[in-house]
């Protein structure tokens, strides 16, 4: 029995992860085409290799659950 609350509590952690994921995406998208010099770019495509690691952990561990 204590499976399934486990299993309920990495499905609902995952979900919330899933979703920080896509919205800093969606911010990194929007801050990439406000940028105006490359240094700029450059730190936000430094956020998106954090978020490249962070999103399909989430959608691997939400199909599992």
């Amino acid at each position: 029995m204590i499976l399934y609350p486990l299993t309920l509590l990495l499905h609902i952690v995952d979900v919330v992860g899933l979703f920080i994921a896509i919205s800093l995406e969606l911010a990194v998208v929007a801050r990439l085409q406000a940028a105006k010099t490359t240094t700029q770019v450059h730190e936000w495509l430094t956020l998106s290799r954090v978020i490249d690691l962070v999103l399909p952990v989430s959608a691997v561990f939400i199909s599992r659950a």
